[in-house]
């Protein structure tokens, strides 16, 4: 702007001097005074808009744009009465001189003032008007077409004004783009780095807790000698359990936090009565309450909803391992309530509470309470609540005082959106009861790791079993081709060592069966939610590893209860 004042500056003494000796001095002093207090009334006005601050020139900025206007058109308006008085006056020389710098003043103020529509157009057409009607009433010969060619040459200016308007808003939108693009990427950079930090945080804090109870298997089993009396074994071998399930807890959070992640989680929505799932959950933590003289009490009634029950059991299951670790006493409680068409479980216990500070970072990976470093955990119990809550298109929220105990509600919709509740009349309360008997069941078992292989072939016999074990397809094949009976389920690791993996490893027995029907189950750590899909279209369930016996035992007994192939050598 500064550039454009010295411009119009400029003009004033050319014209002062150009004009002298052929017009009335006088109106030309007036004109050169009037035209000093004009910039003098805009150097004050611009005075008092920089002295403002940024809100109050937000506030005040339709007044500024007012009185600029003003500015222009009396601005304006000087140029076109000074040549509507002197231009006759004046020889043909001094007229083309006038023409040329008022041309060169409205190009002037086309290019410097950045597409200000209204603020060209004032100036343009008062000052470049005033010069076509002089031209017109003046005695030269030709002035119509020289009036005729300023009034197009006006338009002109005003053409090459609105391309420059338009490149001007083309430019201002650019740029803006070019902003909300640079914050995306940065908040995508952050979310990154923040992942990769987990990451680093994950592989430091897994390797730490894993490698702790692997030292401690290492030197139990160094130290274990047959000469060793029977309750020193046992404390021995309890102690070793006890390490194994600690790995098998961190691998499987491991585990879910990657398929999470992944989107490899293979959710299966479906009804089921939430309260009868609390009270399975409840159940199994009861021994657990009973040796630190908690109270686990289940407050619910029966109530069914629609989602992924395996997942939100987690959750809850999370929950309730946290409350009943950190509770010294008191009790912990399971509350099922409905709010409209949202459902609600709430995990309340009596421990020490969490202090403000702490609750807005909780459910973050890897964040564990002061002063908890004694008990057991890695701080990835709760990130998995969270993430399991959300994809399952709920929240969680948190009530809790230092020293009252702490509330942990998970508030879920009953039905995912275009689903609604199925009615249906109570079903009778099962207890608890053992497990199913798998007697009989005929299992081929592929793996190719030979420890592997032993130890579930092992477990398998203790449920009684009937095993045959392989380490590949071809072999598998060979033994069932060779003696009777066929299977009626094969267990299969996923990956193995000869060209076929696991799923067509069952697919392949499947098809030499013929009419027989052969279950399968694959046994993975491989969280690609591609091994999933393949998975189900072919009607064979996955089991992660590592995996507790509990859940094998489980996955088989839902099998024997499928509807059998009438197959005399199916059923031997």
């Amino acid at each position: 702007m500064a550039g454009l004042r010295s411009r119009y500056w400029a003009g004033i003494p050319i014209v002062f001097l150009l004009c002298w000796s052929y017009t009335d001095q006088v109106v030309l002093i007036a004109w050169v005074i009037s035209n000093m207090v004009w910039w003098g009334f805009r150097a004050t006005m611009q005075k008092r808009y920089l002295a403002q601050s940024e809100q109050e020139r937000s506030n005040s900025f339709d007044m500024w744009a007012g009185l600029n206007l003003i500015w222009n058109f009396g601005y304006a308006l000087q140029w076109g009465i000074l040549t509507l008085l002197i231009f006759n006056d004046l020889p043909l020389t001094q007229k083309t001189l006038l023409t040329m710098l008022m041309v060169a003043n409205a190009a002037i103020v086309v290019v410097f003032t950045q597409g200000e529509k209204i603020m060209i157009r004032v100036p343009l057409w008062l000052f470049m008007g005033a010069l076509a009607v002089a031209w017109y009433v003046s005695d030269f010969e030709a002035k119509a077409l020289v009036a005729a060619w300023i009034l197009l040459l006006c338009l002109e200016f005003e053409d090459a004004m609105n391309r420059q308007y338009q490149q001007l808003v083309a430019m201002l939108s650019l740029s803006y783009r070019n902003q909300v693009l640079a914050s995306r990427i940065t908040e995508q950079n952050s979310a990154l780095s923040e992942a990769l930090d987990s990451r680093r945080r994950l592989i430091a804090v897994a390797s730490h807790d894993l490698r702790q109870p692997v030292h401690s298997l290492g030197m139990y089993v160094e130290s274990w000698r047959p000469t060793q009396d029977l309750a020193e074994q046992e404390q021995r071998a309890r102690t070793a359990l006890s390490g194994i399930r600690h790995m098998q807890e961190i691998l499987n959070t491991l585990l879910d936090l990657g398929r999470i992640e992944s989107g490899a989680l293979d959710a299966r929505p479906r009804q089921f009565d939430v309260e009868r799932m609390l009270r399975d959950v409840a159940d199994n933590f009861q021994v657990l309450a009973d040796a630190k003289g908690l109270s686990l009490q289940v407050n619910a009634s029966a109530q069914d909803m629609v989602s992924e029950p395996s997942l939100l059991r987690r959750a809850v299951w999370n929950l309730v391992s946290n409350a009943i670790k950190y509770t010294e006493e008191g009790q912990v409680a399971l509350i099922l309530q409905t709010k409209g068409d949202r459902l609600q479980i709430t995990v309340k216990d009596t421990g020490p509470g969490i202090a403000p500070e702490d609750q807005a970072h909780i459910f973050k990976e890897f964040h564990r309470l002061e002063g908890t470093d004694a008990i057991e955990g890695v701080g990835l119990g709760l990130a998995v609540v969270d993430r399991i809550v959300r994809y399952l298109g709920g929240n969680i929220h948190l009530v809790s005082y230092v020293g009252q105990g702490s509330e942990f509600t998970l508030e879920l919709p009953l039905a995912p959106a275009g689903q609604t509740l199925t009615p249906r009349p109570p079903a009778p309360r099962e207890r608890a009861r053992d497990l199913p008997s798998l007697e009989g069941l005929q299992v081929m078992l592929i793996e190719n790791d030979e420890a592997a292989r032993h130890s579930t072939a092992s477990l398998l016999a203790v449920w009684n079993c009937q095993v045959r074990s392989a380490c590949g397809g071809a072999e598998a094949l060979q033994m069932l081709r060779s003696s009777a009976p066929w299977p009626q389920v094969v267990l299969s690791d996923f990956q193995l060592d000869n060209p076929m993996d696991g799923l067509q490893v069952i697919a392949a027995l499947r098809e030499a069966a013929g009419h027989r029907t052969i279950h399968g189950i694959l046994l993975t750590g491989d969280v690609n939610p591609g091994v999933a899909q393949r998975a189900q279209s072919q009607q064979v369930k996955v089991l992660y590893k590592p995996l507790r016996p509990s859940r094998l035992h489980a996955a088989l007994a839902d099998l024997t209860g499928l509807p059998e192939s009438p197959d005399s050598d199916f059923l031997n």
